[in-house]
């Protein structure tokens, strides 16, 4: 196995609900990704991750939504970004051939690159950043409610494991007045929910300073 491969194993255990991509979703792959992120689609193609809290997609997959998302941007556009994971909540993974892995938090209308936002935190070698969401704990993927209580448990028991494509969101959205209640959630299509709320919620450019402190530099599509 490769050192991506066995890295995301220690990390999040054994992969699940693997489907491996047809000839036709290989010749599709960005020859711009990383090598290590090649050869995971070429030996395993989508999975799921810690009963369904993160799951590897297809870069095409989500190339309709990014048109959405990234509209005129000038850094940021479908051609350049390529989505490879998402979580159980549709935070979107991505790599930036300039920049590498980013993260697009919709429900908050937040977008991180920290490689473009604190250039002096550049790594020389983009590829490991795509190590980043197979990193993160099981906090750091969950959703908190109104009373700040972690959902994904709740929702696994009440709605079911989540099938490869599929995720958890809110109706009403939260963008729409919505409330971050269990009784609020469903088990949805993650590229058709995540496409209506693209389209209720403006996305800024976030930097996160660290020590919990984001500021604002940029609306997204500006």
């Amino acid at each position: 196995m490769s050192k991506l491969i066995n890295f995301i194993i220690e990390e999040n255990g054994a992969l699940q609900k693997t489907y491996p991509f047809t000839q036709e979703e290989l010749s599709q792959l960005p020859p711009t990704l990383p090598s290590s992120l090649l050869d995971l689609y070429k030996s395993n193609g989508r999975f799921t991750l810690q009963d369904g809290r993160l799951q590897t997609c297809h870069p095409i997959d989500f190339k309709g939504l990014f048109s959405i998302i990234f509209g005129n941007d000038k850094i940021f556009n479908k051609d350049n970004c390529h989505a490879f994971a998402y979580s159980a909540f549709g935070t979107i993974y991505f790599y930036h051939d300039i920049y590498g892995c980013g993260e697009i938090d919709l429900i908050n209308g937040h977008l991180h690159n920290t490689n473009l936002t604190s250039p002096t935190k550049t790594t020389s070698n983009l590829e490991n950043t795509i190590y980043l969401p197979f990193a993160l704990d099981r906090e750091s993927l969950d959703f908190f409610d109104i009373e700040d209580a972690p959902l994904f448990s709740r929702a696994k028991r009440k709605l079911g494991l989540l099938e490869v494509g599929e995720c958890y969101g809110f109706f009403p959205a939260l963008s729409m007045a919505g409330l971050a209640h269990i009784d609020n959630l469903k088990r949805v299509k993650a590229i058709e929910h995540l496409s209506i709320i693209s389209q209720t919620q403006e996305m800024y450019l976030i930097d996160s300073t660290g020590y919990g402190v984001s500021n604002i530099i940029r609306k997204i599509g500006k």
